[in-house]
């Protein structure tokens, strides 16, 4: 099993604002960076392409309120997204995400770095959305 879990952020909102922005794929489409292209969403589930990438498919299949959204993804191989939200304080609180895959020793030597990449750049808007204040 690959495993990356991506470094927790800080962000300045509270535990019902990042819940209710991460537990619908809509509000994803901002937060991704321009090599994302065939963006498709409703608020369970996504589809994106990433260069030349086949298309990925995401579904979220479990909101535990104000701290744990599941996701189910499909495409070059089928894996699970886990986005933990905890609360630091009523106006604070802290987001990570941990990816897991059973793929082989090769696909992992390939994917491992752009996906710890990519997930870290999607907890860092999530951040960057938050001190907006948008």
């Amino acid at each position: 099993m690959t495993r990356i879990e991506v470094e927790k952020r800080d962000i300045k909102a509270s535990t019902q604002q990042v819940f209710d922005y991460l537990a619908d794929f809509n509000n994803y489409q901002e937060m991704m960076p321009e090599s994302v292209t065939n963006w498709e969403s409703d608020k369970d589930k996504c589809s994106l392409q990433v260069s030349m990438v086949p298309k990925i498919h995401m579904n979220i299949v479990e909101r535990l309120p104000l701290n744990t959204i599941k996701i189910k993804g499909s495409g070059p191989f089928e894996f699970d997204l886990t986005v933990s939200i905890e609360e630091i304080d009523a106006a604070n609180c802290r987001t990570g995400m941990v990816f897991e895959a059973d793929i082989n020793a090769f696909m992992k030597m390939m994917i491992e770095k752009p996906m710890g990449q990519f997930f870290g750049y999607l907890t860092k808007q999530v951040q960057k959305k938050f001190e907006a204040g948008s």
